[in-house]
């Protein structure tokens, strides 16, 4: 799946985030989940995420904008956030700690994850970083207020998007809006 892997010096924000998130998995035990993505290995794709039905054929995540974080609560400092919007399982969006840099992603909506390609803010390098999804959770989105049968493992949804997520979120669509 992946046309190419090379290693590379993660850089120090992607670095934050990866700690921040390897804390959150390893106290919920997710550890195994981001091992890869701790040990700094770099992975690049040119596979463009497909969409993903779920059996009903209804898509994993519905389509609208979401934030999400290791906090319920926006910009706790030490917290690690993503924002992105999903269409038609095609996902684009960010990760990021308040008052730091961010780091775009896209990717996709699968049965049991987000499979998604992080591109670190510095030196441009992908990596490969999953997100497994817990089903049977309602989330609610920004769009109509849209149901998604989704919650992220070591995320929490958090309900008020702000105008600083939206910015972000409007940067990463800009740059990578067409891989979804």
């Amino acid at each position: 799946m992946h046309s190419s892997t090379r290693s590379m010096q993660t850089p120090v924000p992607f670095r934050r985030i990866q700690a921040a998130l390897l804390t959150a998995a390893v106290s919920i035990g997710l550890g195994s989940a981001l091992v890869g993505l701790a040990s700094g290995s770099s992975q690049a794709s040119d596979v463009v995420p497909s969409q993903t039905l779920t059996q009903a054929g209804e898509a994993i995540v519905a389509d609208g904008v979401y934030l999400y974080g290791q906090s319920s609560e926006p910009e706790q400092v030490g917290s690690a956030y993503m924002v992105f919007e999903s269409r038609s399982d095609r996902l684009v969006g960010a990760f990021y700690m308040p008052h730091s840099s961010f780091d775009c992603f896209y990717g996709s909506a699968e049965p049991d994850q987000l499979a998604l390609m992080v591109v670190d803010s510095y030196e441009q390098g992908i990596h490969s970083f999953d997100v497994a999804l817990q089903s049977n959770s309602n989330v609610a989105s920004s769009v109509g207020g849209a149901i998604a049968p989704i919650a992220l493992e070591g995320f929490q949804p958090v309900a008020t998007l702000s105008e600083n997520d939206y910015r972000i979120l409007e940067v990463c669509q800009s740059q990578y809006g067409d891989q979804i």
